[in-house]
């Protein structure tokens, strides 16, 4: 007799396997030798993951095959660190979820608490939208009547926009409990925030910094986009290259490809 399978356990074998995939990818951070100015021109056309750069090279972030595409373009390479999220949980606190960083409900929690101990400069937080997977977009309001639209000049402030870059929402929170500590006292603190509307959205990308809590529980999850399904095998948008200015002008820094990390 065949075995029929219940449509929701398919389901759940193919997210589980969606998951395993991406946890099971190695990310590497490698040195890219600019020796010639045909290096130079071919780099410029890639879309890269950089990350820093000196007078004769750039860092990127890649993988081994892209990074297998770029040695046969005849430009020279050095692997800095063969495996990113290894490299990361060897610097973190293994006793911790997320190496000691917090996890989305954690940033909340903490963004919560702030909020509720300043409640004459901080409105609850609001959500500005839902994800893809259905996560609520939280922002928060300072200013000395955070419950009233007046007309002051705006400040937006964003975070984790790249999932994996979990030290921001942590700069958020500092810069809020610095506002907390100062308002009143500090003559520039009090005259920003009574002169101005600030908004705060501690992760502009809460599902792809989920995703990093599943595939790296601790930490270093190396995750970087949303978590869009592209319809060709590939996931996920990066968010900051997404913006509709000029969208899709070139490929110089944002990528047409759905496997890229700079996906537009």
């Amino acid at each position: 007799m065949r075995q029929r399978f219940s449509p929701w356990i398919i389901v759940g074998l193919c997210l589980f396997a969606a998951v395993v995939s991406a946890s099971d990818e190695i990310y590497i951070q490698a040195r890219l030798f600019i020796d010639t100015r045909d290096n130079a021109v071919a780099l410029h056309k890639l879309s890269l993951d950089q990350i820093g750069q000196g007078d004769d090279y750039v860092d990127i972030v890649t993988h081994a095959d892209q990074l297998a595409e770029i040695q046969a373009l005849g430009i020279r390479t050095e692997v800095v660190i063969p495996d990113m999220t290894a490299f990361y949980q060897s610097r973190l606190d293994a006793t911790k979820d997320m190496g000691g960083y917090k996890t989305l409900d954690e940033i909340y929690t903490a963004l919560d608490a702030i909020v509720a101990a300043n409640t004459d400069i901080m409105a609850p937080r609001v959500s500005i939208g839902q994800t893809l997977e259905g996560r609520d977009i939280w922002a928060v309001k300072v200013s000395d009547n955070p419950t009233v639209d007046e007309d002051e000049p705006e400040i937006l402030y964003t975070a984790a926009i790249h999932a994996r870059e979990v030290i921001t929402p942590e700069l958020l929170l500092r810069f809020l409990q610095y506002i907390s500590d100062r308002y009143g006292m500090w003559p520039d603190v009090t005259e920003i925030v009574d002169e101005r509307e600030m908004w705060f959205v501690l992760v502009v990308n809460p599902d792809g910094y989920y995703h990093n809590e599943v595939i790296a529980p601790d930490g270093g999850g190396m995750w970087r986009k949303n978590r869009r399904d592209n319809g060709d095998g590939t996931w996920g948008v990066d968010l900051n290259r997404n913006f509709g200015h000029e969208w899709g002008h070139d490929d110089i820094g944002s990528s047409p490809d759905g496997i890229e990390e700079t996906y537009r």
